[in-house]
């Protein structure tokens, strides 16, 4: 049996609950020592910036060229006010169990601020929360900008989370066991491996 995940309406309505009122409002208490520096107490804000669309785009059609059967595809054509991250159709992972996951298309619902994602693999389900709520980092000219940045580990009852951030966008990266039984079938390295195989999939600024 795949998953326990059967009703995937159901389930996209939890996570849209779930991640925005959680799995953000967790980040501020983990992002505030990611691996950069950040300048201020007022700097560690969440605010909303300038999203890097070209650089998104750019990185768009890249991916598109190299990797189009690789790509995992969306539940409809969808405009996203922040990059859409996705991780591939399948992937290796060196602590999940299979080893070798696929991906089931992913389930996604789009407000004004971002996105909410779920991606269900063989053994545990990927949950995303995309937001245009981000942290500043640096000042160029008098700008508030983003530099890429990755947070630190947090571990959950059934899995684990990272927040990201990535063209201006405050990304929350979650697995989650999918059978309640299995709770600690999530390690760090796991969802570091799934954070560096996202890539984006569909850009619409």
């Amino acid at each position: 049996m795949k998953s326990n995940f059967t009703n995937n309406s159901l389930l996209i309505l939890c996570i849209v609950c779930a991640l925005s009122a959680c799995a953000l409002s967790q980040a501020d208490d983990k992002v505030s020592t990611p691996k950069v520096q950040f300048d201020s107490e007022q700097s560690m804000q969440q605010r909303t910036i300038p999203i890097d669309w070209e650089s998104a785009i750019a990185d768009a059609s890249d991916n598109a060229n190299r990797n189009n059967d690789a790509q995992l595809q969306t539940n409809a054509a969808l405009q996203s006010p922040v990059p859409l991250l996705l991780p591939p159709v399948s992937i290796t992972l060196s602590d999940a169990f299979p080893v070798f996951q696929n991906f089931s298309p992913a389930k996604i619902i789009t407000d004004k601020r971002g996105y909410s994602a779920v991606v269900q693999g063989d053994s545990f389900a990927i949950l995303i929360d995309a937001s245009n709520q981000t942290f500043v980092t640096e000042q160029h000219n008098g700008v508030s900008v983003q530099a890429n940045f990755d947070g630190d580990y947090q571990q959950l009852a059934t899995g684990g989370q990272i927040t990201i951030g990535r063209y201006g966008a405050l990304y929350a990266i979650q697995l989650l066991c999918s059978q309640a039984a299995l709770k600690n079938c999530i390690t760090e390295r796991m969802v570091r491996e799934v954070i560096e195989s996202l890539s984006v999939v569909q850009s619409r600024p």
